[in-house]
């Protein structure tokens, strides 16, 4: 019986995962939905802009030399120049000061910014001079992550947040469940989200104070947390439920992830162990998909000829339906009973799918990253029903 699962799978994966990017791919054209089209006005609806997640950040200072600038109240000054993200300074004299908003800038001002390259260039350098500080700003400001887990700070927006302005940090992106999310001042944190942040270190630990816990660049795994992860993974997988002759129970692969789950939970909370930086992270996924793939060709090769004989197409077949109708259920239900945006539900589907590939070729083709909105919460529901869904099956 192991032997034919195994057979199974491999004669079944091609179609598995090729077939289902050519679903998702060629869906969208079928139905005659412009994903582009429709991520932008999603975007437009969620007030995101280009600018909120920015890139090639930089601090510099300008000297204010536009007198027609001086003749506005700072309140409107901020209407039509800030772009309620980029952090800026005042400085009058030899002091910083909070601006008055029915005040008025003043010539010879000194404006210190936190900003992407293109908000000085379009915006700042029409009405001030650059001038040179100093001493290096560069060196005040370090890039790091802050991951929420405070809960007044769950379910609180950017814009009700004020980062920029209570904090003087500037967001740099921000990723759930290890998945870019697009951004907008509208944009409501959840516990486990994470920001890239651009800053002063002493206002980036402030921020961590109010959001959650900081986590800084790292080079060394929790190796104690993971060993202790795999024993109690294991052990868990060892543990099953008799129903008749049936013995229902996660098999190692489902105790594994029900530790992973158990860890990261945990660190959700108190973010201060099982650290494993991106490169570690990275190969071992990689890796034991690599030996995982491996395992499934060794196990099946001497006996997929034969098996391909007897019930090859019918193997093919039952791929491709099993494959097939969820996507199509998936996606009618979704669109007719629970009206899910049509970008948001690929994203969905894709996440029920498990298949991240699926989902690149989603976000390409809406040229966003907002289908990773539906992707993540489908994702983890769908990862844990995996791991029993085999012995459920064996009922039928």
């Amino acid at each position: 019986m192991i032997g034919n699962v195994a057979t199974g799978y491999a004669i079944t994966y091609i179609f598995g995962l090729a077939g289902l990017i050519a679903i998702i791919k060629l869906l969208p054209q079928v139905l005659g939905i412009d994903l582009e089209k429709e991520a932008k006005a999603l975007e437009m609806e969620a007030e995101s802009a280009t600018a909120s997640q920015p890139t090639n950040v930089s601090a510099r200072m300008y000297r204010v030399t536009d007198e027609a600038i001086t003749t506005i109240p700072v309140k409107q000054v901020r209407e039509q120049y800030w772009d309620k993200a980029s952090v800026v300074k005042l400085r009058r004299g030899d002091e910083y000061i909070e601006a008055d908003p029915e005040g008025f800038l003043q010539l010879g001002d000194e404006l210190h910014i936190l900003a992407p390259v293109e908000y000085f260039t379009e915006i700042i350098a029409k009405h001030g001079e650059e001038i040179t500080p100093e001493m290096s700003t560069g060196q005040f400001t370090e890039t790091a992550q802050i991951v929420v887990i405070n809960k007044k700070a769950v379910g609180k927006s950017l814009q009700g947040l004020d980062i920029a302005e209570r904090f003087g940090v500037l967001i740099t992106g921000v990723t759930r469940m290890r998945m870019e999310i697009p951004l907008s001042i509208k944009f409501a944190l959840r516990r486990g989200d994470i920001l890239t942040v651009v800053g002063p270190q002493d206002n980036v630990d402030l921020l961590g104070q109010e959001l959650g816990h900081v986590e800084r660049e790292i080079a060394e795994t929790d190796m104690v947390t993971f060993a202790f992860g795999i024993v109690l993974g294991v052990a868990v997988g060892m543990l099953s439920v008799k129903v008749g002759q049936l013995s229902i129970g996660l098999g190692s692969a489902g105790g594994l992830l029900a530790s992973g789950l158990a860890i990261g939970y945990l660190r959700s909370i108190h973010p201060t162990f099982g650290r494993m930086p991106d490169a570690a992270r990275w190969i071992l996924m990689e890796f034991g998909l690599l030996l995982f793939m491996a395992g499934v060709g060794l196990r099946a090769g001497g006996d997929i000829i034969e098996t391909f004989l007897i019930a090859g197409p019918v193997l093919v077949l039952a791929g491709i339906i099993v494959t097939a109708t969820p996507i199509f259920v998936g996606y009618f239900f979704g669109r007719k009973v629970l009206k899910i945006h049509p970008v948001l539900l690929f994203g969905a589907i894709t996440g029920s799918m498990t298949s991240g590939a699926s989902l690149s070729v989603v976000t390409k083709a809406a040229n966003s990253s907002m289908p990773s909105l539906g992707y993540t919460g489908a994702y983890a529901f769908a990862n844990v029903l995996l791991t029993i869904a085999g012995s459920i099956i064996l009922f039928f």
